[in-house]
């Protein structure tokens, strides 16, 4: 069992989800939530919601991103919809989720010393 010191800081932390427009006829992703404040070194768990608009099964798989650059390091991604390939079946919706935490050195760090916000993004991709 580990415990994680929090930090003293928040940050408000954006979920964005794209879907390449060939792929727009074909799924539905989007967050769960938008947005949240979370405080440095607290475990978060939102969820981002396919939903396979086509008359086949899929398999979705999606790509990861975080702005700005070089904040990545400090975050510490414990479970995560770009480690797992996703199939869903004809007209269903599945709920995955990223659970992550911002180390708390990230305030200590001068680069970020004074960041306030970041994005977390998914792209979503067909496997082949």
């Amino acid at each position: 069992l580990s415990f994680h010191k929090h930090g003293k800081k928040e940050m408000l932390i954006n979920f964005v989800a794209h879907v390449p427009e060939e792929l727009k006829q074909t799924i539905e992703f989007y967050p769960d939530q938008e947005s949240e404040f979370i405080l440095n070194g607290k475990n978060i768990t939102n969820f981002y919601m396919a939903k396979n608009l086509t008359t086949q099964n899929i398999i979705i798989a999606a790509h990861f991103d975080v702005e700005p650059k070089g904040m990545e390091k400090y975050l510490e991604r414990i479970e995560c919809i770009c480690f797992h390939n996703q199939p869903l079946k004809v007209g269903t919706q599945s709920s995955m989720p990223f659970d992550f935490r911002i180390d708390p050195k990230i305030e200590k760090d001068p680069e970020f010393h004074n960041l306030k916000e970041i994005t977390i993004s998914y792209s979503a991709y067909l496997v082949e």
